[in-house]
C-alpha cells in the first residue's frame, strides 16, 4: 500500500521497530525491498479486529480473516489447544490478524515464545499502517520475521526457540488463506521445521 491509512499508528509502529529491530527498520524506511503487484485492503471486522484483503496471483482476493465475529472463529482454536504447557513455542505463519497473537499470549499468561513469519512485505507493511501492533513488536515473547528484512534468519530463529523439552508442545498455525497466497513459501517453512525436529532426534 502507498497510502499510510493511519499516520499515528503507523509512526507508534515505527518507533517500536527502530527499538526492537533497528537493522530491519532501517531497510523499511529506505524502501531496501522489492514490491510485487499485490494489492492489500485493510478491513474493520464486525468486532472491531482489523484484517486484511489481499489480491492473490490468480487475480482472486483472498481475507486473511472472517470478517463476521473472528474473535470467536480464535477462541474456540485456542480452547482447542487444551492447557498450554509452560514454554510452548508457537510458529504463526502470517501477520494477517495480529489479534489472534494477543490471544494466544492470553492464553499461555505469556508463558509461551511466538515466531510470527510474515512471507510478504506488502501485508506487512499494512500491518504497521493500519493496526496498533507496538506491544507486540517490543513484547519479548514475540519474534517477528519478514522476508526482505530478516527472513534470512527464519531458520535460526525457529532453532533458537525449539528446545528439546518444548519440542512435543510446538504449535504451527497458518493464517487463514496463506496456504493459497503463498504456497511455496508456506511448503519451505514446513520443509525447515521437519528438518529442525529431525536433527533434534538423531
Amino acid at each position: 500500500m502507498d497510502k499510510i491509512i493511519h499516520t499515528d499508528v503507523y509512526k507508534k509502529n515505527m518507533e517500536a521497530y527502530v527499538k526492537a529491530y533497528p537493522e530491519d527498520a532501517l531497510k523499511l524506511k529506505n524502501k531496501q525491498y522489492k514490491k510485487s503487484k499485490r494489492v492489500v485492503t485493510p478491513i474493520i471486522c464486525d468486532d472491531g479486529m482489523i484484517t486484511f484483503c489481499v489480491s492473490g496471483d490468480d487475480d482472486k482476493n483472498y481475507m486473511l480473516s472472517g470478517v463476521y465475529n473472528p474473535n470467536m472463529f480464535w477462541k474456540k482454536k485456542i480452547e482447542g489447544f487444551g492447557k498450554i504447557a509452560p514454554n510452548t513455542p508457537f510458529i504463526v505463519m502470517g501477520m494477517g490478524n495480529m489479534d489472534q497473537i494477543r490471544m494466544y499470549l492470553e492464553a499461555a499468561g505469556e508463558d509461551c515464545l511466538i515466531l510470527v513469519y510474515e512471507p510478504s512485505i506488502e501485508i506487512f507493511e499494512a500491518v504497521m499502517e493500519n493496526a496498533d501492533i507496538s506491544d507486540l513488536i517490543i513484547d519479548k515473547p514475540v519474534l517477528l520475521v519478514v522476508d526482505q528484512l530478516n527472513g534470512a534468519d527464519l531458520k535460526k530463529s525457529i532453532q533458537m526457540m525449539i528446545k528439546w523439552d518444548t519440542v512435543a508442545s510446538l504449535k504451527v498455525l497458518v493464517t487463514p488463506n496463506y496456504d493459497y497466497l503463498f504456497p511455496k513459501k508456506i511448503k519451505e517453512v514446513l520443509r525447515q521445521l521437519d528438518e529442525i525436529y529431525n536433527d533434534m532426534i538423531v
